[in-house]
């Protein structure tokens, strides 16, 4: 840990520094709290279950833990908030930060900030306008996400949010460093089991489609299918059901999702 980046509503955010050392060195600058001292901040913190907002918790959360032996606890992460609230947009606190809270700020990160320079090596009143500056933004932004799933109709998306989410978050990161353990025989007979009945399903469909071997190689030699027939790709297996075996296109287009598969009812859906 280099240092703590906090904030706390109707406050200033603080920088904390930790490990920063003199430039070209690895001797500790004066006037740091100790590692001992936020060791016992934290146990606080955990004893008494603070609500704790992170954007990346599980980074942050390991990162703690493997310096100072505590797993912190978690209650908001606007990095997951942001993936769930909109999949298809950057989850990075500041481009979240300008999209949602300030479209007026300008564009930086920390690795350009300080190129090619150790974090420990850099001033902590310097590191402090960036690093604390970090905390504000998340909390900021984490007003905006409570406003969006404080909405009814979000109700259920808030819920996979804090009942599935984010207690996930120390679940993985204790597999993370502690590793977990495979059954390896018993994944393989799984493999073996659902190869053998992949062969075979294979067979049934190469046998229906047997019949249609002009078509096949017409579009095998625009590039559009494989030899042999890669049944996994959605694409190709598109073209299979709805260009050559003219199976009737459902009113949810030409797809090849699991319930309209099941729902085409084909001897080839079938077998």
């Amino acid at each position: 840990i280099m240092g703590l980046c906090c904030y706390l509503p109707n406050t200033k955010p603080v920088y904390i520094p930790i490990n920063h050392t003199k430039a070209g060195t690895d001797i500790l600058l004066e006037n740091q709290v100790s590692e001992e001292c936020v060791k016992k901040a934290f146990q606080k913190l955990k004893d008494n279950n603070t609500k704790i907002i992170y954007h990346n918790g599980k980074f942050d959360i390991r990162v703690c833990y493997n310096t100072l032996g505590i797993y912190l606890p978690i209650w908001w992460d606007t990095m997951i908030a942001a993936q769930l609230l909109n999949e298809n947009e950057l989850a990075r606190l500041k481009y979240q930060y300008k999209i949602h809270v300030d479209p007026t700020i300008g564009s930086y990160n920390i690795e350009k900030l300080f190129t090619g320079l150790p974090y420990a090596w850099v001033d902590p009143e310097i590191f402090a306008l960036y690093a604390a500056t970090d905390a504000f933004d998340t909390y900021k932004l984490f007003l905006k996400q409570k406003e969006l799933f404080d909405k009814p109709s979000m109700r259920n998306l808030y819920r996979l949010f804090s009942e599935i989410e984010i207690p996930t978050v120390l679940v993985v990161a204790k597999m993370e460093d502690d590793g977990i353990c495979l059954d390896l025989n018993f994944l393989k007979r799984l493999n073996d089991k659902y190869e053998k009945k992949k062969i075979e399903a294979e067979k049934v469909l190469n046998n229906i489609l047997s019949k249609y071997s002009n078509q096949i190689k017409y579009y095998q030699n625009l590039g559009k299918l494989d030899d042999p027939l890669n049944f996994e790709s959605a694409t190709q297996l598109v073209i299979i059901l709805y260009d050559i075996l003219g199976t009737p296109i459902p009113e949810s287009g030409k797809s090849t999702d699991k319930l309209t598969l099941q729902s085409l009812k084909t001897p080839f859906t079938v077998g």
